[in-house]
């Protein structure tokens, strides 16, 4: 019928209608069609955290016909939060990675400032990074931890950056160049 959420708030409103008019004593065949139509809503499912879990399918598509945008496009957008985030003032890579997902690679995702990055980790741990400029200006991302790292342009050319704030690398960038972070060295 739809996603988990607009499910349990259907299922709400009708229990609730359903209960008014029990304390009322009213009775007429709209209740009746509400009480046939709540028992067709899919069971919502609660996760061992609490959660209302969507069922999905292996390539995680959702399912729920008919084909359900909101659900599916909101599943894709909550995956590249887990991946990204840079509403802070800089970038963030991975900080909500599942334990599942401890080694992997994204590709294309978009930051603010327009700067695409791509991004490989081993072990949950970042180890090398793309970030191509789409309009140029100052990049800011937070890696934990870092000792040092190898900041190089699309022509191999080494790039000053500064660290700021705690674990902040700064540098400037260029529209339409791409700049490769590699040898990420933890402390």
């Amino acid at each position: 019928m739809a996603e988990t959420f607009n499910q349990a708030f259907v299922w709400e409103t009708y229990n609730d209608l359903l209960k008014a008019a029990a304390i009322i004593g009213k009775n007429d065949r709209f209740l009746e069609l509400v009480k046939d139509q709540i028992t067709k809503l899919d069971p919502i499912i609660i996760g061992a955290s609490g959660q209302l879990k969507e069922r999905t399918l292996p390539d995680l598509w959702t399912v729920h016909p008919p084909f359900q945008i909101d659900a599916n496009l909101g599943l894709v957008a909550g995956v590249a939060e887990m991946l990204l985030q840079s509403h802070e003032g800089f970038i963030e890579l991975l900080p909500a990675l599942p334990d599942a997902w401890k080694t992997g690679r994204f590709d294309g995702l978009v930051a603010r400032g327009n700067f695409e990055i791509s991004a490989q980790w081993i072990d949950k741990k970042v180890n090398t990074i793309t970030i191509n400029a789409k309009s140029g200006g100052v990049c800011r991302i937070k890696i934990p931890n870092l000792k040092s790292i190898n900041l190089k342009n699309d022509k191999g050319m080494a790039i000053d950056y500064k660290i700021v704030d705690k674990d902040i690398v700064e540098f400037s960038t260029l529209a339409g160049s791409a700049y490769h972070f590699s040898e990420i060295k933890l402390k």
